[in-house]
């Protein structure tokens, strides 16, 4: 059985990968997968990856958006016994939120900081 584990440290097991794809399929009916890069060392392997895809399904809640995305990512695997037996994958979620425009822009957010962190106007009371 391969798991792999998620950014709390936890064991994600097989059928939890499985609903994760799920996910990415259903926002993404016409997602693609190309690996860029693969790295290959004893009885491991790393490869660069890219996706893309429109979001044209619900998403983490997120109704379509109708944007195109596009989102690199890389993972390491650890096989034995010739099957697949761990694996660690980041890509940039953060990066695939601002493509599907449900995060404010570096830009937004550094104007609504300068915004929070001026005085407040000089209000005379009677």
């Amino acid at each position: 059985m391969s798991f792999t584990r998620s950014i709390s440290g936890n064991s994600v097991s097989l059928d939890d990968q499985k609903a994760i794809a799920q996910t990415f399929r259903t926002g993404f009916p016409d997602l693609r997968c190309s690996i860029s890069d693969t790295v290959l060392e004893g009885d491991r392997c790393v490869c660069r990856w890219r996706m893309t895809g429109t979001h044209s399904g619900p998403f983490l809640g997120f109704a379509p958006t109708g944007r195109k995305v596009t989102v690199d990512g890389i993972s390491e695997m650890r096989f034995h016994g010739g099957r697949l037996a761990e694996q660690w994958t980041l890509y940039d979620c953060l990066g695939l939120l601002h493509q599907l425009g449900v995060l404010p822009s570096i830009e937004e957010m550094v104007e609504a900081r300068k915004r929070a962190e001026e005085p407040a106007a000089f209000q005379a009371t009677v």
